[in-house]
């Protein structure tokens, strides 16, 4: 978080695009508290955009999506993991909310997922994620070198994933199993119990 009272508009802007950070208050933006940060969040996703759309010029992925139903795809690549930890009563649930749950990354949908980000962190966490996918320049010199994030029961995947060689590096479960820490049991449909 980062918090200075004087801060002006581009400032705010520019910081964010190079560490991710903001001040939540938004001093830089006029309104009141709900207005700043409407406004604010509606600014920063558009110049995280643009600036994505600049490091990105001349660049492609090395592999472009695979026609695949990615509904399939997803279900056969997290079926072993749900069957060998979940109850049998539960494992259809559980499978139907995953195998809904992937969401690669590729140049045709990088604005409207960033746009979409409910969390600023995560929009500039995907930018970078794309970014590394297609061997551009992330945003900063802190940026995360990562492959995969989930949020809620959401997993971003980069198309790096059709790449990968090592078997057993399967980023796609990986982001896939966050998911049953991102949420509560009953955001997906299964009764809570005491302790989950």
């Amino acid at each position: 978080m980062w918090q200075d009272a004087d801060v002006t508009r581009a400032e705010a802007i520019e910081h964010y695009l190079r560490i991710g950070h903001y001040d939540p208050h938004f001093p830089g933006w006029s309104g009141n508290i709900i207005e700043r940060e409407r406004h604010a969040h509606d600014d920063l996703k558009r110049a995280l955009v643009d600036e994505v759309a600049r490091h990105a010029v001349g660049y492609r992925p090395a592999i472009a999506m695979p026609t695949i139903d990615l509904t399939a795809f997803t279900r056969a690549k997290v079926e072993p993991l749900v069957r060998g930890l979940f109850p049998r009563a539960e494992q259809e649930t559980i499978l139907h909310v995953l195998e809904r749950s992937v969401v690669f990354l590729t140049p045709d949908r990088v604005e409207s997922i960033l746009l979409g980000c409910s969390w600023l962190r995560t929009a500039w966490d995907l930018a970078n994620l794309y970014l590394g996918s297609i061997d551009a320049d992330l945003l900063g010199e802190d940026a995360p070198s990562i492959v995969g994030l989930s949020e809620g029961t959401t997993c971003f995947v980069s198309l790096t994933y059709f790449t990968e060689a090592n078997r057993f590096a399967d980023f796609l479960v990986h982001e896939a199993a966050h998911v049953f820490h991102n949420c509560k049991r009953r955001t997906i449909g299964l009764p809570e119990t005491r302790y989950r």
